[in-house]
């Protein structure tokens, strides 16, 4: 009985034993577990944070899976070594290579070549183009370049304009810039005193102020600025005319088709009876600005324009101001309130002749063949000449020049001739 007592004693103790062990290395264990755990987790998270994708297959790649060129692109170009390694270039594909690079500078030198012979054969062009003086044709190509260059979609009016040196100014600027048309109101007197204003309107006036205009234009060939200027034209033996001037205004006007209105009230009927809109430069706050936006002018420009420029000292009449269509006038930014006539002038026709580029020589082709054929016979100085001239006109016209520049040699004619006739004129003696 004693034995068996202290056997199961013994027992007992021996598996409690036991069982703290293996609780304790269950313990052991499970921590150890659940740390690996921890620690896999852990890693798989740093990982996935720090993967790269690749562009062409798509897979999320541990950077070490990427060249550092590779792994330092935008996700949009990176590319891992699989991948690059599938372009790695074999003996035939880097020979495909040198062909396509030789191909392609062959290509560089044909298109380089054709380049320079296209620019040899421009300025080939252009040289023959030039105005030479042994051309004998040379001033039938003249004419025909400056018939090309003229535009019949605006037409310029000229009122009451009182200056000589300014009208002759106008005139130049309008035909040098390709005008074609010219239409002249007889300039006015000072006005009339209020004794001397005729009270009822003869019967061929329609308002007073056509009666006014006419009894102004029965004083204007004895106003003071009339009678000087035709005494500083006999003066330097140069003809002069009521209306044109001076010779020299007149040489402009051979170029230029030039209509003579007694009143403003008849030149508005002309210019409605050709179909055009009224465009009259004016001071006024009611008048709009001539925009410098060739694209907004040219939304806004009718078909068919004529375009009034007035007197420096009273601008247009109030006839023409009431029967416009449309005031414009040119933004100013100094004190200054206007602008001198002839300047006024250029820089109008400027920016309505930019807004309208495609108006250049689209002339019907009578008036086409009509000033051709008076151009070129004006400008032949030889029966043998006026006579090769009409035949270019028949036939359509000679070859027209690159520009209407003059040569070299004779620009440094015309410079000394100028300078000839300035001496002249300083001691008194006319020139021709």
């Amino acid at each position: 009985r004693i034995s068996t007592s202290r056997t199961s004693r013994w027992g007992t103790g021996l598996s409690r034993t036991a069982m703290a062990t293996a609780t304790r290395c269950l313990l052991v264990g499970g921590c150890v577990a659940a740390l690996l755990l921890w620690r896999q987790r852990r890693a798989v998270r740093f990982a996935r944070a720090n993967l790269l994708r690749c562009s062409m297959c798509g897979t999320l790649r541990a950077p070490i899976e990427f060249t550092p060129r590779q792994a330092r692109r935008d996700g949009t170009m990176r590319k891992c070594r699989p991948c690059v390694a599938m372009y790695v270039e074999t003996p035939r594909s880097a020979a495909d290579k040198e062909a396509r690079k030789a191909e392609r500078a062959l290509e560089r030198s044909q298109a380089l070549a054709a380049a320079e012979a296209a620019r040899d054969a421009v300025s080939a062009a252009q040289e023959a183009a030039a105005d030479r003086i042994e051309d004998p044709l040379r001033l039938a190509s003249k004419a025909e370049t400056v018939l090309r260059g003229r535009s019949d979609r605006v037409l310029l009016v000229l009122e009451n304009c009182s200056d000589d040196l300014n009208h002759v100014a106008v005139l130049r600027t309008a035909e040098a810039l390709g005008v074609l048309r010219v239409w002249l109101v007889q300039r006015l007197s000072a006005p009339l005193p209020a004794d001397t204003r005729p009270s009822p309107a003869p019967p061929d006036a329609t308002t007073a102020g056509e009666a006014v205009e006419r009894a102004q234009l029965s004083q204007r060939a004895n106003s003071r600025a009339t009678r000087r200027l035709q005494a500083r034209a006999a003066q330097r033996g140069l003809d002069c005319s009521s209306l044109l001037g001076s010779r020299q205004a007149k040489v402009y006007a051979s170029h230029l088709d030039i209509h003579v209105f007694t009143s403003s009230a008849e030149c508005i009927d002309a210019v409605r009876a050709d179909g055009r809109a009224l465009w009259v430069t004016d001071l006024s706050q009611e008048a709009l600005p001539l925009t410098s936006d060739v694209a907004a002018l040219r939304r806004a420009l009718p078909p068919r324009l004529a375009i009034v420029i007035g007197s420096e000292g009273v601008g247009v009449s109030k006839v023409m101001v009431d029967a416009a269509d449309v005031r414009v006038f040119l933004p100013m930014w100094g004190f200054t309130e206007s602008f001198n006539i002839s300047v006024a002038t250029a820089l109008v026709l400027q920016r309505l002749l930019d807004a309208m580029p495609d108006s250049r020589g689209a002339l019907p082709p009578e008036e086409m063949q009509r000033l051709r054929t008076e151009w070129y016979g004006a400008l032949a100085r030889t029966e043998e000449q006026r006579a090769a001239f009409a035949r270019l006109a028949e036939r359509g016209g000679a070859r027209p020049l690159r520009d209407t520049r003059r040569p070299e040699a004779h620009r440094d004619e015309q410079r000394g001739r100028t300078g000839e006739k300035r001496r002249l004129w300083s001691r008194g003696v006319g020139a021709e």
